[in-house]
């Protein structure tokens, strides 16, 4: 072979080379670009479906605010109504008039509970210390829970996006449903306070643990708490083990 020969012959390698290498990197990028376009799909799919869901729950809240609990009302005025016009009500008619009148003022209450666990409007209006303190409240009536809750002193929490202060709640909010039902105890202690630059709850008990948890795959209800922080830029992490309690540790930035 000739020196013009090998000569061609070696550029016609060197351009071979860089053409495969131009293919190559069109096809990873081809590659790349598409996934990346499928992961903000998922992101924004998630996100909407997040929404969505709060948007429901805030419609559900108003409705039965604005519509039942009035319903609710309307007709223990009629009973109030019942017990005058009845001309000279016998004791056993005046005691069951008060007990429907009982009746009715604890189903407004337990209305009233349902509308705040659906949206509360607490968080909106006072923040977010005010609804921890008015969740935990409301689980000592109805779960016989000792809660203690700790919030960092002297520390803002206004600055906090209403998204995330809404996923912090609802962190709470799980991690205590948890507690109620699986814990085994009736003590759990919340802990709030600002740290590395955002906000971080700790909702944590000394019960029985989580068998979700424990068995290494957590609930649909800790699954969705993950990826709604995930949509708020934080993140979510579950420490469970059988007789050591459950500790769930939620993080979003400020």
């Amino acid at each position: 072979m000739s020196e013009g020969t090998s000569t061609v012959v070696f550029w016609i390698y060197i351009l071979s080379g860089v053409v495969t290498l131009i293919l190559t990197g069109t096809v990873v990028g081809v590659i790349v670009a598409a996934q990346r376009r499928q992961v903000e799909q998922s992101r924004r799919f998630s996100q909407g479906l997040v929404e969505a869901q709060e948007a429901e729950r805030a419609r559900i809240a108003r409705e039965l605010h604005d519509d039942v609990i009035q319903r609710v009302a309307l007709i223990g005025g009629e009973l109030s109504a019942l017990g005058r016009i009845i001309p000279a009500p016998t004791e056993a008619v005046t005691q069951r008039i008060d007990g429907l009148r009982e009746e009715l003022h604890d189903l407004a209450e337990e209305v009233r509970a349902m509308a705040r666990r659906a949206h509360p409007a607490i968080l909106d209006h006072l923040g977010l210390p005010k609804a921890l303190q008015n969740l935990v409240g409301e689980l000592k009536v109805s779960d016989d829970l000792e809660i203690d809750l700790s919030v960092g002193p002297g520390q803002d929490f206004s600055r906090l996006a209403p998204a995330a202060a809404l996923s912090l709640y609802r962190v709470a909010q799980e991690g205590l449903r948890n507690v109620a039902r699986h814990a085994g105890t009736h003590q759990a202690r919340i802990t709030l306070a600002e740290r590395d630059g955002g906000v971080a709850i700790t909702v944590e008990d000394r019960g029985k643990g989580m068998p979700a948890a424990a068995g290494g795959g957590p609930g649909l209800g800790l699954m969705g708490l993950a990826e709604r922080l995930r949509l708020v830029q934080g993140h979510f992490t579950v420490h469970s083990a059988a007789g050591e309690g459950t500790r769930l540790t939620a993080w979003v930035p400020e």
